[in-house]
């Protein structure tokens, strides 16, 4: 365990519970020896999340380390919540915030005239105002294949309408913005789909220009095959969706759906600018239930004003909904509400901001919080065979 987590170390092991703490991928001196052997001019490195901070620090160190002595330029949305963390931290040359596939050229080109761009100037840190992306490309990767289906990934939109307090995606990309349809009929029209192939959306907020959504997969079955399936994944806002457009979906191919009630408390719910409404989540999960869409519904613990009797009701109105029951302990991120105050995560390891990491951010303790997760996956459990499809 990281020092940083040894806290955890006495529930590894618990029933429900995560049994070990895994790092997954090459260790820092290994990859940063096969990225000097490939002689590159720029090494880029992208953080998903605040909470890898150290991991990705680590890889710059592992490069200096190495005689590497190029740019290395840090981004991604982990990044982009603290860039002047990164400069501080690590030998890296610059930060960037904001989409970096949009201004790719212009890093390669002049990184210190990039808008959103962050680096050192006679030993202070200075940045470049970021500037408003309009244009971006889709994009579609193949993912994995299981049982003789391949299974791609597809993201078409990029921030959200909503500005739920809790969330950090409105910081790294501003708006609610679509890809063009005729962009997305190229990408369709040029990817190598398997038959049958099965295609996840990522995007959490498509379902709130619902005819948009439609387009794309009627393109995508056009392109696909009629036999082509999808899900939406992440936290599709279930507001957004009601019976009858769930049955529209069915026709489609839905075949998996991930929908996020965040809180069952409505004082919660409003304190984070996010509304609530368990009748209209009941409707969406059983309308997906009827036509057999696998239904998993998200639930936060820990947010401020949460208690575990709170959570606890949660998960029991989760449990009586047929959906399997994902629990996300809450973390933050550096400028989302309560954490606008970016100088208190110098003062703490950035390995805490995880959901995994169960922390103690509010009214929640340690142990509440891993006594909630157990209980959702052992509510899960019991359901397994009641809803096969589900697992």
């Amino acid at each position: 365990m990281p020092e940083e987590l040894s806290y955890l170390a006495s529930y590894l092991g618990k029933d429900g519970f995560f049994k070990y703490y895994n790092r997954f991928g090459k260790l820092p001196c290994l990859l940063s020896n096969e990225i000097i052997r490939w002689k590159p001019d720029i090494v880029f490195i992208s953080l998903f999340a605040f909470c890898y901070a150290p991991d990705a620090i680590e890889i710059v160190t592992a490069l200096r380390k190495a005689g590497y002595h190029s740019k290395i330029i840090l981004g991604g949305a982990g990044v982009s919540a603290y860039p002047a963390y990164f400069l501080r931290h690590s030998s890296a040359d610059f930060a960037f915030a904001g989409e970096a596939d949009c201004a790719i050229k212009n890093i390669i080109r002049k990184p210190k005239s990039t808008s959103g761009m962050w680096y050192f100037e006679n030993e202070e840190i200075t940045h470049n105002d970021p500037a408003p992306v309009k244009e971006f490309y889709p994009l579609i990767v193949p993912v994995r294949k299981s049982s003789g289906i391949q299974y791609y990934s597809g993201i078409f939109t990029r921030g959200c309408p909503m500005r739920c307090g809790f969330c950090s995606s409105r910081m790294h990309m501003p708006g609610f913005r679509k890809a063009s349809l005729y962009s997305i009929k190229e990408l369709f029209q040029k990817t190598d789909w398997a038959n049958p192939s099965h295609l996840n959306i990522e995007d959490d907020a498509i379902v709130w220009d619902f005819e948009y959504l439609l387009e794309i997969l009627n393109l995508y079955k056009i392109s696909a095959g009629s036999n082509a399936t999808f899900s939406l994944e992440n936290g599709i806002d279930y507001r957004a969706l009601d019976a009858d457009r769930v049955k529209v979906l069915a026709k489609l191919g839905l075949s998996k759906l991930n929908i996020s009630l965040v809180s069952i408390d409505p004082a919660v719910s409003k304190n984070y600018g996010r509304t609530g409404y368990p009748d209209k989540f009941s409707e969406v999960a059983e309308a997906a239930h009827l036509h057999g869409i696998s239904v998993t519904g998200y639930l936060i613990a820990g947010l401020k004003g949460d208690t575990y009797d709170g959570v606890r009701k949660g998960l029991n109105f989760l449990s009586s909904l047929p959906v399997l029951i994902g629990i996300s302990p809450f973390y933050p991120v550096p400028g989302i509400q309560n954490f606008e105050d970016l100088s208190f995560f110098n003062a703490i390891p950035p390995r805490l901001c995880a959901g995994t990491s169960c922390y103690p951010w509010h009214d929640i303790s340690t142990e509440e919080l891993v006594e909630l997760f157990c209980e959702a996956r052992k509510i899960n459990l019991t359901r397994r065979e009641k809803f096969r499809r589900y697992v």
